[in-house]
């Protein structure tokens, strides 16, 4: 354990070592993804800054200065810097920024030209751009090695053939059915759920209800996982998708791990499974909505994120206010990582490390758990921060040592003779 966190670290010295300020870097956002403004000082995020509404009717962030999308040209000016901004519930979040210079084109073909800080987590040099590959975007740098999907499900056998030509063609049109697919669950799935419940299981009790039978694509039972992945995803993880989709994607990879032990083990079934569930649900669903599993299903403050994400523009759980651009982002793409776990199985695993990331235990900064063994994971290129994730590989029981009869009965003489 020791040896592979001295070569993490060292690894993590010689990147850093290799940069020189300034230096180019890009934002790895997804199409899928608003723009990330930058600030006049440290200390701001998009969720917590003073809001004002323009002209437009557009609510911007007082002290923002510039919109940076995906293609914006970035400089990074130093090193990151630490400091705090209070969230939604009134925890105080250390956070690191970075003082960039930028440039880029707004949407009625201004040049605009800056300078402010961004949260440095979705900050990458720009030599890094080829090493990460895409995850609900179009890849631009035509990366697409053993992630990509496999065939079977995913696309119909008549671009099947394209799979030879292109690997690129082929990702193209696998995103595209997952896009339709997340916009028609979409229009069905998170809806806000005011009331509460007194039984057990109230995800059976109180949003089961809500959800219609089916829909063009999807099956009850599939809008059920869908529904209940995507809210527990954006309950667990909401405040780690600043840093990329990456995180819930390894969420979701950790759910669906153990729902596939659950249906194979009776143990497992018990350990991740507890209370009485609808027949319905499948074990995915019932592993996500077990109290005792995921702390938002707990009867907690964040209750109340699972039972009214941003679904719509009207009304989500902060009470008095209305989702912004990157909340409802949040809660969409929440919805499109459980449309592909749950309709495209076999592919998401491909995409989330395959076999390799069989992890089924994470937590957000803790250092230690129980006796299991730390590992760091990448999925699709990028790394993990503990502060968000960390993960957790058992460690196997060895067997109890059989005791030599020789030496037994050498130890009942001797007591014999004492």
């Amino acid at each position: 354990m020791k040896i592979i966190l001295i070569v993490f670290f060292i690894s993590l010295t010689l990147v850093a070592e290799e940069l020189k300020y300034p230096y180019e870097a890009f934002l790895d956002l997804e199409d899928s993804e608003p723009a990330i403004q930058a600030f006049t000082h440290k200390g701001l995020h998009w969720s917590t800054c003073e809001k004002v509404v323009d002209d437009d009717g557009i609510e911007r962030c007082v002290d923002s200065v510039g919109f940076l999308h995906k293609n914006a040209k970035i400089k990074v000016l130093g090193p990151s810097q630490a400091d705090f901004y209070v969230d939604r519930n009134g925890k105080t979040v250390i956070e690191e920024y970075s003082e960039v210079e930028f440039e880029y084109v707004n949407k009625i073909g201004q040049k605009i030209t800056g300078k402010g800080f961004i949260i440095a987590g979705r900050l990458r040099p720009v030599k890094e751009k080829k090493t990460i590959q895409s995850i609900y975007s179009k890849s631009e740098e035509k990366v697409c090695k053993a992630s990509c999907p496999g065939s079977g499900e995913v696309i119909s056998h008549k671009v099947e053939h394209q799979i030879a030509k292109t690997k690129d063609k082929f990702f193209d049109d696998y995103l595209e059915k997952v896009n339709k697919l997340t916009d028609e669950a979409h229009r069905v799935v998170g809806q806000c759920i005011k009331e509460s419940g007194k039984s057990e299981i109230l995800y059976d009790e109180i949003v089961m209800p809500k959800l219609p039978k089916g829909s063009a694509n999807l099956t009850r039972e599939q809008l059920i996982s869908i529904d209940s992945l995507a809210r527990t995803l954006y309950g667990e993880v909401q405040g780690c998708y600043k840093y990329g989709l990456h995180y819930p994607l390894a969420v979701a990879r950790v759910i669906m791990n153990r729902s596939e032990l659950a249906d194979k083990s009776k143990a497992r079934e018990e350990q991740f499974i507890k209370g009485e569930h609808a027949k319905q649900k499948s074990s995915l669903a019932k592993i996500v909505t077990s109290p005792t599993q995921f702390n938002v299903w707990m009867r907690n403050k964040n209750l109340s994120h699972a039972l009214c994400p941003p679904a719509t523009k009207e009304r989500f759980w902060k009470a008095a206010a209305r989702p912004s651009a990157e909340d409802l982002a949040i809660w969409k793409n929440s919805v499109r990582i459980a449309v592909e776990a749950i309709k495209f199985p076999e592919s998401f695993k491909t995409r989330t490390g395959g076999d390799s990331f069989s992890y089924l235990f994470y937590t957000s900064n803790v250092g230690k758990f129980y006796n299991m063994k730390q590992e760091f994971p990448q999925i699709l290129g990028r790394q993990f921060d503990s502060k968000c994730l960390e993960f957790w590989r058992e460690q196997p029981v060895e067997p109890k040592k059989k005791e030599d009869k020789t030496s037994k009965n050498k130890k009942s003489s001797k007591k014999k003779k004492n």
